[in-house]
């Protein structure tokens, strides 16, 4: 009698352009749909008009539809009912904290896999909160995976290491490249990804009568600022904020860009990056201890700056766009480096395997051990919101 598929279920609280979400896209399209049922699972509220951010129509999905007022103790309990009800399963809570205050509770047929994904301190927070729940952890950086384990060695045994993947395609592209382009795609926000570099950046291209343009890609809680800034800093002919983009425009803008910038504080491993590189986009980003040294050697496929030096970061890409021939060779690098150690059907080779083992867990109902306690994730100090806004204020 032939097995049942494995269920998997790709937790959200929302859909958005991220490289998080990026991955479930990969997964539900590489896995083996025959030994996997994976889903997208929305278990957010909707928001102040009543509408749910959700994911492509042709994605496998399911919307609980918490409503717009509901309880946090109804959310809990519909979630709860929604995972025990199509146990045995595999779920993924992915940066679904809210969702993942339930694992203390859930049944032992429903393995918990945690996706390790930022040097976010939330991450930390998580792992501390949660990890003792945890039936496997999958850092995505070597940085993750060392860090993780000596802060957390209670952890070690359940925890993973699988690098992100993405598509390389042998033949050229079909989308011309454009010598003067360079696209940003990321959340639109100055906490991690510090957005507002990036018009830095612009001003510093400008000043020095450059020819280029910038096209911006994403979504986030700076976005009105960010709009706002563009046309204050008068840089409505050198940036385009093109807001949220479906996946497949996001790898088109890359394809016709011959140069990718990511100004982050901390990363993972980050897929947009990943994307670029392998679209020959040459990249540009800040010196920071995840992911990065492991993907970008300084001057051979990339560069990498101190944090914040955006005059010296957009002094390199001034040489690159006056002297357009040095692409070539930097761009070959690049691509390479993606092809040999981060193919998507590397990473779906591992993850292939690991969810068979969590699938057999739970079928066994041999997870993890369940104290029947509901645990919330510590939410950002105030200390941190009122930097924030000060930093609002300041912009």
């Amino acid at each position: 009698m032939k097995a049942k598929p494995i269920k998997i279920f790709h937790s959200y609280p929302s859909w958005m352009l991220s490289g998080v979400c990026s991955w479930s896209m990969k997964m539900l399209d590489r896995l083996d749909s025959q030994e996997f049922d994976q889903k997208i699972l929305i278990t957010g509220q909707p928001d102040t008009s009543g509408k749910y951010h959700l994911p492509p129509k042709d994605l496998p999905s399911i919307n609980l539809q918490t409503p717009l007022k509901a309880s946090p103790r109804l959310y809990r309990k519909t979630l709860h009912s929604f995972l025990a009800r199509e146990a045995p399963c595999v779920f993924l809570p992915n940066f679904d904290f809210d969702a993942a205050s339930l694992s203390g509770l859930l049944p032992k047929n429903v393995a918990i896999c945690a996706g390790i994904r930022s040097d976010d301190p939330v991450y930390y927070r998580y792992a501390k909160t949660f990890g003792r729940y945890w039936d496997s952890a999958v850092a995505v950086s070597r940085h993750l995976y060392d860090t993780f384990g000596s802060c957390y060695p209670s952890l070690r045994d359940r925890l993973h290491y699988i690098p992100n993947g993405v598509e390389v395609s042998a033949a050229p592209s079909q989308v011309e490249k454009n010598p003067a382009r360079i696209v940003y795609c990321n959340r639109i926000v100055e906490e991690q990804k510090r957005v507002f570099d990036v018009l830095a950046v612009a001003n510093h291209l400008r000043d020095k009568n450059i020819s280029f343009e910038i096209d911006v890609l994403g979504s986030g809680p700076d976005e009105k600022r960010f709009e706002a800034q563009i046309v204050e800093q008068g840089l409505e002919r050198f940036v385009r904020f093109k807001g949220q983009q479906t996946h497949a425009e996001t790898l088109n803008a890359l394809k016709s860009a011959s140069y990718f910038i990511l100004p982050s504080e901390y990363e993972g491993m980050p897929n947009s990056l990943l994307e670029a590189m392998a679209a020959s986009a040459i990249p540009f980003t800040y010196d920071i201890p995840s992911g990065i040294p492991e993907i970008i050697e300084h001057g051979v496929n990339g560069y990498i700056f101190p944090v914040g030096s955006t005059a010296e970061l957009a002094r390199k890409l001034g040489e690159h766009l006056i002297h357009p021939e040095m692409h070539q060779f930097l761009a070959k690098k690049a691509k390479a480096k993606i092809e040999r150690f981060f193919s998507i059907e590397a990473m779906v080779e591992a993850y292939s395997s690991h969810f068979r083992s969590l699938g057999v867990m739970a079928k066994r109902s041999q997870c993890a051990q369940r104290d029947g306690r509901c645990r919330l994730l510590e939410k950002n100090s105030i200390l941190k919101r009122v930097k924030r806004k000060l930093d609002q204020r300041l912009h």
